[in-house]
């Protein structure tokens, strides 16, 4: 989750192109949804 909470944070800098941007929202929330899961799996 730190790596997650740190992309979504690279995804606020708005010095950086909207594309940029967008990637870094979308790498923080596949990094979230595989800590869900393995999480889940984990407690399973």
């Amino acid at each position: 989750m730190i790596a997650a909470r740190r992309t979504l944070g690279d995804a606020r800098v708005t010095s950086i192109s909207p594309e940029a941007r967008l990637e870094a929202a979308y790498k923080a929330l596949m990094q979230s949804a595989l800590a869900a899961l393995l999480i889940k799996s984990a407690s399973g």
